[in-house]
């Protein structure tokens, strides 16, 4: 017996594949990763570790996109939109990261010889924001599927 097609997947072998359900956990890895190599940059101060930083928040802030456009067509279509706190608190925090995350990778372009004076810890403080934006996200994502 085939199950129903929806809009955000496809029935294949008997089971979906709900896309944000899927794509939810790489931003959420990787902006806490990125987090790490900044605070051990801070430490001990190497490039590659502040490239590494870099590529990664440019890595979760492409995959944040998508994960949070599929989240949004999944709150419409599977919870009829409901306004709940839980997904009001997903939905800001998710454009709050989209925003920060934006704004230290123009950071990070725009001041790239000069990011170890004031812009350096403005960098850092942006990551703590980020890392802390991941695990709310992470702790209301618990709270959603496990009521």
């Amino acid at each position: 017996m085939n199950a129903p097609l929806l809009p955000e997947g496809r029935a294949r072998f008997g089971y979906h594949i709900y896309w944000h359900v899927f794509l939810v956990h790489f931003p959420i890895v990787l902006f806490m990763t990125s987090a790490a190599f900044m605070v051990a940059h801070l430490f001990i101060l190497s490039d590659w570790l502040e490239m590494a930083s870099y590529v990664t928040l440019a890595a979760a802030t492409l995959i944040l996109l998508p994960t949070t456009i599929t989240g949004w067509f999944r709150w419409k279509r599977h919870y009829q939109g409901i306004p709940s706190k839980t997904f009001i608190y997903k939905s800001r925090i998710a454009y709050g990261m989209i925003i920060v995350s934006v704004a230290l990778l123009l950071l990070r372009a725009v001041f790239a010889d000069t990011v170890h004076g004031f812009w350096h810890w403005a960098y850092g403080i942006g990551f703590v924001l980020l890392f802390i934006g991941a695990l709310m996200e992470g702790f209301f994502g618990e709270r959603l599927n496990h009521r």
